[in-house]
Protein backbone atom coordinates (compact mmCIF):
# COMPACT_ATOMS: atom_id res chain seq x y z
CA UNK A 1 0.00 0.00 0.00
CA UNK A 2 2.98 2.38 0.81
CA UNK A 3 4.49 1.57 -2.26
CA UNK A 4 1.11 2.11 -3.87
CA UNK A 5 1.19 5.45 -2.37
CA UNK A 6 4.63 6.85 -3.13
CA UNK A 7 4.10 5.63 -6.88
CA UNK A 8 1.20 7.81 -7.68
CA UNK A 9 2.85 11.00 -5.61
CA UNK A 10 5.97 10.57 -8.01
CA UNK A 11 3.57 10.51 -10.48
CA UNK A 12 1.79 13.92 -9.66
CA UNK A 13 4.94 16.03 -9.12
CA UNK A 14 6.71 14.42 -12.44
CA UNK A 15 7.06 16.84 -14.95
CA UNK A 16 5.71 19.85 -13.29
CA UNK A 17 6.53 22.36 -16.60
CA UNK A 18 4.29 20.17 -18.88
CA UNK A 19 1.67 20.25 -16.41
CA UNK A 20 1.81 23.39 -15.66
CA UNK A 21 1.36 24.33 -19.62
CA UNK A 22 -1.15 21.74 -20.12
CA UNK A 23 -3.36 23.87 -17.73
CA UNK A 24 -2.49 27.08 -19.34
CA UNK A 25 -3.33 25.64 -22.41
CA UNK A 26 -6.80 24.66 -21.40
CA UNK A 27 -7.51 27.71 -19.52
CA UNK A 28 -6.79 29.84 -22.77
CA UNK A 29 -9.18 27.38 -24.87
CA UNK A 30 -12.17 27.91 -22.32
CA UNK A 31 -11.85 31.67 -22.14
CA UNK A 32 -11.83 31.74 -25.96
CA UNK A 33 -14.74 29.56 -26.62
CA UNK A 34 -16.20 32.10 -23.48
CA UNK A 35 -15.42 35.22 -25.21
CA UNK A 36 -16.67 33.83 -28.81
CA UNK A 37 -20.37 32.70 -27.32
CA UNK A 38 -23.02 34.79 -28.65
CA UNK A 39 -25.03 36.16 -26.57
CA UNK A 40 -27.88 39.36 -25.99
CA UNK A 41 -27.65 41.95 -23.55
CA UNK A 42 -29.78 45.18 -22.98
CA UNK A 43 -27.82 49.06 -22.74
CA UNK A 44 -29.19 52.31 -22.31
CA UNK A 45 -28.74 54.41 -24.89
CA UNK A 46 -28.56 58.75 -24.30
CA UNK A 47 -31.12 60.07 -26.67
CA UNK A 48 -29.85 63.74 -28.17
CA UNK A 49 -32.99 66.19 -30.22
CA UNK A 50 -32.28 68.35 -31.92
CA UNK A 51 -35.44 70.73 -32.73
CA UNK A 52 -36.30 72.83 -35.83
CA UNK A 53 -35.27 76.46 -34.56
CA UNK A 54 -38.44 78.40 -33.26
CA UNK A 55 -40.24 75.45 -32.06
CA UNK A 56 -40.21 73.46 -28.65
CA UNK A 57 -41.99 70.29 -27.51
CA UNK A 58 -45.31 70.33 -25.41
CA UNK A 59 -44.12 67.81 -23.54
CA UNK A 60 -40.82 66.44 -22.47
CA UNK A 61 -39.04 63.79 -24.17
CA UNK A 62 -37.42 60.62 -23.48
CA UNK A 63 -33.59 60.91 -23.14
CA UNK A 64 -32.65 57.43 -23.06
CA UNK A 65 -33.68 54.41 -24.66
CA UNK A 66 -33.06 50.62 -23.86
CA UNK A 67 -31.45 48.93 -26.63
CA UNK A 68 -31.11 45.03 -26.88
CA UNK A 69 -27.39 44.21 -28.53
CA UNK A 70 -26.37 40.90 -29.65
CA UNK A 71 -22.85 39.17 -30.36
CA UNK A 72 -19.71 37.80 -29.29
CA UNK A 73 -19.43 38.17 -25.09
CA UNK A 74 -16.27 40.11 -24.95
CA UNK A 75 -18.22 42.31 -27.88
CA UNK A 76 -21.09 43.21 -25.86
CA UNK A 77 -19.26 43.84 -22.53
CA UNK A 78 -18.17 46.73 -24.05
CA UNK A 79 -21.53 47.69 -25.79
CA UNK A 80 -22.57 48.18 -21.93
CA UNK A 81 -19.50 50.42 -20.94
CA UNK A 82 -19.07 52.79 -23.96
CA UNK A 83 -22.32 54.80 -23.17
CA UNK A 84 -23.65 54.48 -26.60
CA UNK A 85 -25.61 57.75 -28.08
CA UNK A 86 -28.45 58.95 -30.06
CA UNK A 87 -29.34 61.99 -32.40
CA UNK A 88 -32.53 62.73 -33.49
CA UNK A 89 -32.87 65.48 -36.59
CA UNK A 90 -36.24 67.00 -36.45
CA UNK A 91 -34.79 70.13 -38.36
CA UNK A 92 -37.16 69.44 -41.31
CA UNK A 93 -40.46 68.56 -38.60
CA UNK A 94 -42.87 71.12 -38.38
CA UNK A 95 -45.54 72.23 -36.15
CA UNK A 96 -47.99 69.37 -35.26
CA UNK A 97 -48.03 65.83 -33.27
CA UNK A 98 -45.38 63.71 -34.92
CA UNK A 99 -44.42 59.98 -34.22
CA UNK A 100 -40.24 59.06 -34.28
CA UNK A 101 -39.13 55.27 -35.19
CA UNK A 102 -36.14 55.04 -33.03
CA UNK A 103 -34.85 52.63 -35.53
CA UNK A 104 -34.51 55.17 -38.24
CA UNK A 105 -31.51 56.93 -36.38
CA UNK A 106 -27.97 55.28 -35.92
CA UNK A 107 -26.27 54.81 -32.81
CA UNK A 108 -22.85 56.00 -32.12
CA UNK A 109 -20.63 54.12 -29.90
CA UNK A 110 -21.65 50.49 -30.16
CA UNK A 111 -18.34 48.51 -30.62
CA UNK A 112 -18.24 46.75 -34.08
CA UNK A 113 -19.50 43.32 -34.15
CA UNK A 114 -22.05 44.19 -31.83
CA UNK A 115 -25.30 43.33 -33.48
CA UNK A 116 -28.77 45.84 -32.51
CA UNK A 117 -31.69 43.57 -32.18
CA UNK A 118 -34.30 46.14 -30.97
CA UNK A 119 -35.31 49.37 -28.93
CA UNK A 120 -37.28 49.81 -26.22
CA UNK A 121 -39.73 51.78 -26.82
CA UNK A 122 -39.65 51.36 -30.40
CA UNK A 123 -41.22 54.64 -30.98
CA UNK A 124 -42.37 58.49 -29.39
CA UNK A 125 -44.56 60.85 -30.42
CA UNK A 126 -44.57 63.78 -29.99
CA UNK A 127 -46.10 67.33 -30.39
CA UNK A 128 -44.25 70.55 -31.55
CA UNK A 129 -45.53 74.23 -31.40
CA UNK A 130 -44.23 77.33 -31.77
CA UNK A 131 -42.10 78.72 -29.14
CA UNK A 132 -43.58 81.67 -27.37
CA UNK A 133 -43.03 84.06 -24.19
CA UNK A 134 -45.94 85.78 -21.94
CA UNK A 135 -45.42 87.70 -18.28
CA UNK A 136 -47.35 86.29 -15.32
CA UNK A 137 -48.20 86.71 -11.78
CA UNK A 138 -47.35 84.29 -9.20
CA UNK A 139 -49.66 83.18 -6.44
CA UNK A 140 -47.91 82.12 -3.62
CA UNK A 141 -49.13 79.03 -1.94
CA UNK A 142 -48.40 78.23 1.66
CA UNK A 143 -48.39 75.00 3.41
CA UNK A 144 -47.03 73.89 7.43
CA UNK A 145 -47.93 76.27 10.16
CA UNK A 146 -44.90 78.24 11.63
CA UNK A 147 -43.93 77.31 15.54
CA UNK A 148 -46.87 77.69 17.65
CA UNK A 149 -45.92 81.18 19.42
CA UNK A 150 -45.99 82.99 15.76
CA UNK A 151 -47.89 83.71 12.86
CA UNK A 152 -47.39 84.64 9.72
CA UNK A 153 -47.56 88.38 8.69
CA UNK A 154 -46.98 88.05 5.40
CA UNK A 155 -45.46 86.06 2.57
CA UNK A 156 -43.29 88.24 -0.20
CA UNK A 157 -42.44 87.21 -3.58
CA UNK A 158 -39.87 88.77 -5.52
CA UNK A 159 -40.19 88.66 -8.16
CA UNK A 160 -44.11 88.74 -8.26
CA UNK A 161 -43.83 88.78 -12.50
CA UNK A 162 -41.81 86.61 -14.16
CA UNK A 163 -41.35 86.12 -18.11
CA UNK A 164 -42.19 82.43 -18.86
CA UNK A 165 -41.34 81.01 -22.26
CA UNK A 166 -42.69 77.83 -24.03
CA UNK A 167 -44.99 76.25 -26.33
CA UNK A 168 -47.32 78.82 -27.61
CA UNK A 169 -50.62 76.86 -26.75
CA UNK A 170 -49.76 76.05 -23.22
CA UNK A 171 -49.15 79.52 -22.05
CA UNK A 172 -51.29 81.90 -24.36
CA UNK A 173 -54.31 82.18 -21.95
CA UNK A 174 -51.77 82.34 -18.74
CA UNK A 175 -52.65 85.27 -16.46
CA UNK A 176 -51.07 83.88 -13.02
CA UNK A 177 -49.29 80.60 -12.05
CA UNK A 178 -48.67 79.00 -8.43
CA UNK A 179 -45.74 78.64 -6.90
CA UNK A 180 -44.75 75.05 -5.47
CA UNK A 181 -45.85 74.49 -1.93
CA UNK A 182 -43.64 77.14 0.51
CA UNK A 183 -43.37 75.05 3.80
CA UNK A 184 -43.19 77.21 6.71
CA UNK A 185 -43.48 74.52 8.82
CA UNK A 186 -41.96 75.48 12.12
CA UNK A 187 -40.87 78.72 11.40
CA UNK A 188 -40.12 81.21 14.38
CA UNK A 189 -38.13 83.96 12.71
CA UNK A 190 -38.09 85.58 9.24
CA UNK A 191 -36.93 83.59 6.48
CA UNK A 192 -35.66 84.30 3.02
CA UNK A 193 -36.22 80.90 0.85
CA UNK A 194 -36.30 79.89 -2.72
CA UNK A 195 -39.62 78.85 -4.49
CA UNK A 196 -40.71 77.37 -7.73
CA UNK A 197 -43.34 78.04 -9.87
CA UNK A 198 -45.79 75.27 -10.66
CA UNK A 199 -44.97 75.18 -14.75
CA UNK A 200 -46.78 73.96 -17.51
CA UNK A 201 -45.21 71.32 -19.87
CA UNK A 202 -42.42 72.14 -22.03
CA UNK A 203 -42.19 76.01 -20.34
CA UNK A 204 -39.75 77.56 -18.49
CA UNK A 205 -39.26 80.66 -16.59
CA UNK A 206 -36.52 83.33 -18.29
CA UNK A 207 -34.34 86.43 -17.18
CA UNK A 208 -34.11 85.82 -13.96
CA UNK A 209 -31.55 83.67 -11.86
CA UNK A 210 -33.31 83.02 -8.18
CA UNK A 211 -36.60 83.41 -7.03
CA UNK A 212 -36.81 84.19 -3.29
CA UNK A 213 -40.12 84.12 -0.83
CA UNK A 214 -39.83 86.48 2.05
CA UNK A 215 -41.82 84.92 5.12
CA UNK A 216 -42.41 87.71 7.68
CA UNK A 217 -42.95 86.45 11.03
CA UNK A 218 -44.44 87.88 14.19
CA UNK A 219 -45.15 86.97 18.01
CA UNK A 220 -48.75 85.58 17.47
CA UNK A 221 -49.75 87.84 21.03
CA UNK A 222 -48.48 91.53 21.43
CA UNK A 223 -48.87 94.56 23.21
CA UNK A 224 -50.37 98.01 21.56
CA UNK A 225 -50.51 101.10 23.63
CA UNK A 226 -53.76 103.55 23.24
CA UNK A 227 -52.78 106.60 24.83
CA UNK A 228 -55.78 108.72 24.62
CA UNK A 229 -59.00 106.32 25.77
CA UNK A 230 -62.02 107.90 26.56
CA UNK A 231 -63.81 107.44 29.93
CA UNK A 232 -67.55 107.23 29.76
CA UNK A 233 -69.92 106.04 32.68
CA UNK A 234 -72.26 103.54 31.44
CA UNK A 235 -76.19 103.99 31.68
CA UNK A 236 -76.09 106.60 34.51
CA UNK A 237 -77.51 109.92 33.00
CA UNK A 238 -75.65 113.36 34.18
CA UNK A 239 -72.51 111.34 35.41
CA UNK A 240 -69.67 112.79 33.96
CA UNK A 241 -65.96 111.33 34.39
CA UNK A 242 -63.38 113.74 36.60
CA UNK A 243 -60.71 112.41 34.34
CA UNK A 244 -61.78 112.29 31.14
CA UNK A 245 -59.36 109.78 29.29
CA UNK A 246 -56.73 107.43 30.14
CA UNK A 247 -53.63 105.36 28.70
CA UNK A 248 -54.66 101.51 27.89
CA UNK A 249 -52.61 98.90 27.22
CA UNK A 250 -53.63 95.95 25.14
CA UNK A 251 -52.58 92.59 24.52
CA UNK A 252 -53.99 90.08 21.65
CA UNK A 253 -53.13 88.53 18.24
CA UNK A 254 -51.13 91.01 16.39
CA UNK A 255 -52.70 91.10 12.94
CA UNK A 256 -55.89 92.02 14.82
CA UNK A 257 -53.95 94.47 17.20
CA UNK A 258 -52.24 95.89 14.75
CA UNK A 259 -56.14 96.89 12.73
CA UNK A 260 -57.96 98.31 15.98
CA UNK A 261 -58.43 101.94 15.51
CA UNK A 262 -57.66 103.85 18.06
CA UNK A 263 -61.71 105.25 18.06
CA UNK A 264 -62.42 101.63 18.77
CA UNK A 265 -61.05 101.22 22.59
CA UNK A 266 -63.41 103.21 25.00
CA UNK A 267 -63.43 102.83 29.03
CA UNK A 268 -66.24 102.40 31.18
CA UNK A 269 -67.65 103.63 34.72
CA UNK A 270 -69.97 100.86 36.60
CA UNK A 271 -71.50 102.53 39.17
CA UNK A 272 -73.73 100.85 41.52
CA UNK A 273 -77.76 100.55 40.92
CA UNK A 274 -78.36 102.61 43.51
CA UNK A 275 -76.17 105.64 44.07
CA UNK A 276 -75.69 107.15 47.62
CA UNK A 277 -73.08 109.50 47.02
CA UNK A 278 -72.33 112.30 44.46
CA UNK A 279 -68.56 111.28 43.93
CA UNK A 280 -66.94 108.03 43.45
CA UNK A 281 -63.25 106.58 42.81
CA UNK A 282 -63.14 103.90 40.45
CA UNK A 283 -60.56 101.88 39.50
CA UNK A 284 -59.65 98.97 36.76
CA UNK A 285 -59.61 95.47 38.23
CA UNK A 286 -62.73 94.38 39.51
CA UNK A 287 -63.95 91.81 37.66
CA UNK A 288 -67.78 92.44 38.71
CA UNK A 289 -69.04 95.82 41.31
CA UNK A 290 -67.69 99.22 41.26
CA UNK A 291 -65.15 99.03 38.55
CA UNK A 292 -63.91 100.58 35.47
CA UNK A 293 -64.12 98.47 31.98
CA UNK A 294 -62.26 98.87 28.80
CA UNK A 295 -64.06 97.81 25.91
CA UNK A 296 -62.95 97.79 22.26
CA UNK A 297 -64.21 96.32 19.02
CA UNK A 298 -61.70 93.43 18.52
CA UNK A 299 -62.33 89.84 19.68
CA UNK A 300 -62.28 87.67 22.83
CA UNK A 301 -58.43 86.85 22.52
CA UNK A 302 -57.85 91.08 23.32
CA UNK A 303 -57.64 91.97 26.79
CA UNK A 304 -56.78 94.95 28.35
CA UNK A 305 -53.38 94.43 30.34
CA UNK A 306 -53.44 97.64 32.27
CA UNK A 307 -54.69 101.44 32.43
CA UNK A 308 -52.93 104.42 33.31
CA UNK A 309 -54.36 106.10 35.83
CA UNK A 310 -55.59 102.82 37.81
CA UNK A 311 -58.19 104.69 39.18
CA UNK A 312 -60.40 107.98 38.26
CA UNK A 313 -62.65 109.76 39.52
CA UNK A 314 -66.69 110.25 38.09
CA UNK A 315 -69.07 112.82 39.42
CA UNK A 316 -72.85 114.13 39.69
CA UNK A 317 -72.55 117.35 39.04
Amino acid sequence: MLDQLKSALSWVVANPHYKALSLLIAMVAWLWVQGEEVIQVQARVEVHWELPEGLVTVAPLPNTVLVTVRGARNVVRRAEEAKPRMTIDLADVGVGEHRIEFSMASIAGLPAGAELVSHTPSSAGLVLDTLAARKVRVKPVQVGEPDRNVTIAGLTLEPQVVTIRGPKQSISDLVELPTLPIDVTGMLEDQQVSYEIELPNGAQVVGVSQLTAHVDVEARLTRRTFAEVPVYVWQKPGWRPITESVQVVLEGPAGELRGLPADGVMAFVHLPESTSRLRYAVQFGPIEGLRLRVAHSGSEEIHALSVDPQEVEVYLP
